[in-house]
């Protein structure tokens, strides 16, 4: 249910956060020091980025975890332990809202945006800390919120890829939307003419970078071209 819940959230906040799943596969054999899964991400490129698609990227990132306490009731460790995490990246990115980019409660430049600067700096400052802390509770919290009323497309999502071990961007559309297209995040200009087809392939048809994924066994990673989520463990 992890990748179900990074792709159900990213779905509805696509459009938000820049960004769209276009690809989710779960692993049946895994190491301890693999994934059990990833999210593929295509992102959008040319747009001025605000505070709200941060804040809806670290939801999306945040959205296993949120998967996980529906459905379990609780939490696992596998969206932390290692740089790459889903908890590592989404504390970064909150970091940077607040001693980079100017996106914070305050607008001092407190640290270039690399991510082993912002953590030094996030470990040293006991404010910024509790800055960031509030904003992952909150993404979190929403992320919880949006999977919570949307139950059935969690479990639509998660039971395909128990069967299948992989979806497509439209069939993760089909699972959230339930096949008529609403609700979806995603700019929906052929929506009428085409149906679902019609808004799969106009997300494909956006510039973006490739998606192209590495070895699945290299992960968690992120360069330039890709973005791939994934816990370091089965469900």
């Amino acid at each position: 249910m992890h990748e179900a819940g990074h792709a159900v959230v990213g779905c509805l906040l696509a459009e938000e956060a820049g960004r769209t799943p276009v690809e989710v596969r779960v692993f049946r054999e895994v190491s301890p020091e693999s994934a059990a899964g990833h999210t593929v991400y295509r992102r959008c490129i040319g747009i001025v980025r605000t505070r709200s698609g941060y804040l809806a990227e670290v939801t999306g990132l945040l959205a296993g975890l949120a998967a996980e306490e529906i459905v379990l009731g609780t939490r696992g460790d596998g969206s932390g332990g290692s740089d790459g995490s889903d908890l590592q990246r989404a504390t970064a990115l909150a970091t940077a809202l607040e001693a980079s980019l100017g996106l914070g409660d305050g607008l001092a430049y407190l640290s270039p945006n690399d991510d082993a600067e912002l953590l030094r700096r996030l470990r040293a400052d006991p404010s910024l800390r509790s800055a960031v802390e509030r904003t992952l509770s909150e993404c979190l919290g929403r992320a919880r919120a949006m999977l919570g009323a949307r139950r059935s497309a969690l479990g639509n999502l998660s039971d395909h890829l128990v069967v299948r071990a992989r979806a497509s961007l439209e069939e993760i559309v089909g699972c959230v939307t339930g096949g008529d297209g609403a609700n979806v995040g995603y700019p929906r200009a052929q929506e009428d003419s085409q149906g679902m087809t019609g808004i799969a392939q106009g997300i494909l048809a956006q510039p973006a970078h490739s998606t192209t994924p590495p070895d699945k066994r290299t992960l968690p990673w992120q360069d330039a071209d890709s973005i791939w989520t994934g816990p370091s463990r089965v469900d």
